[in-house]
């Protein structure tokens, strides 16, 4: 099992400048992906924040019928808007509950919480992710743990309270 990678602790004008730097050069994490993922989707005319939210929607059933349901308005979105860190760390989630089936997906998933954290890493949906991505893994006490520090992101995150429990009652 892999573990999602820690969450970013850059401040202020040294994380604009990772950032930056990456997009110069377009070496940000999951670069590649973004291009198949822009190759597969190319004239989409959709909104990224209602892409993502309908996949997260789905994503809430925590069931591998919604991860596939989500897969694709959160390929979209991310495909759309490559910063969106919500669409990048939903996505992240579907890839790792498709894991088992798709092997391949599971580097991928890690490479797009990465990519999230790079964005915006201290907002509440990265943590979620993280969160969703670490229970799904069956690491119970992190995904506690970052449900927990999503939860004091974003206190009426239902799904980061489902995740907490969830993980309490697996550890």
């Amino acid at each position: 099992m892999c573990a999602p990678p820690k969450p970013g602790r850059w401040q202020g004008d040294a994380q604009e400048a990772v950032i930056a730097g990456h997009r110069d050069t377009e070496e940000l994490p999951g670069q590649a992906l973004v291009k198949r993922l822009k190759h597969s989707w190319p004239e989409d005319d959709g909104d990224s924040r209602t892409l993502a939210a309908e996949g997260w929607e789905q994503l809430a059933r925590f069931t591998v019928a919604g991860a596939r349901e989500a897969r694709e308005p959160l390929e979209r979105a991310v495909a759309l808007e490559p910063g969106r860190p919500g669409a990048l760390g939903g996505l992240a989630v579907v890839y790792r509950s498709l894991g088992k089936e798709e092997p391949s997906l599971l580097e991928d998933a890690s490479v797009l919480l990465e990519r999230a954290q790079l964005m915006k890493g201290e907002d509440g949906v990265t943590w979620r992710a993280i969160a969703a991505s670490t229970l799904l893994s069956e690491g119970y006490h992190g995904a506690a743990t970052y449900a927990e520090t999503c939860l004091e992101k974003s206190p009426e995150d239902r799904l980061c309270e489902w995740i907490r429990v969830e993980a309490l009652r697996g550890q």
